[in-house]
């Protein structure tokens, strides 16, 4: 077959949780902002600025989680572990 580096395919997955992370976060806040400063509707028993806001809150905090612990999930220093699979063909008699 060929060589396949199995660390390619951990980084890729680590980075997509990372991106997931933020991009949640990101999705929050922009929703949050749409329901605290663009909605004027109103809800029996609901006040949609308020969740708003507390959508806002929530996506800011998870932002800086995700900002803080980004580099700290590689490892101390943001090292890498690479392992290398090499697969060769053998002939059979």
């Amino acid at each position: 077959m060929g060589d396949t580096n199995a660390g390619e395919w951990a980084g890729a997955t680590q980075s997509m949780e990372d991106n997931m992370g933020i991009g949640v976060s990101l999705f929050l806040i922009a929703v949050g902002a749409v329901l605290a400063f663009a909605v004027n509707a109103t809800v029996n028993g609901l006040d949609v600025v308020t969740v708003g806001w507390i959508l806002m809150i929530v996506g800011g905090v998870g932002v800086l989680l995700s900002l803080i612990f980004w580099s700290t999930w590689g490892g101390f220093g943001g090292t890498r572990r690479d392992t290398t699979v090499i697969e060769r063909d053998r002939t059979v008699v």
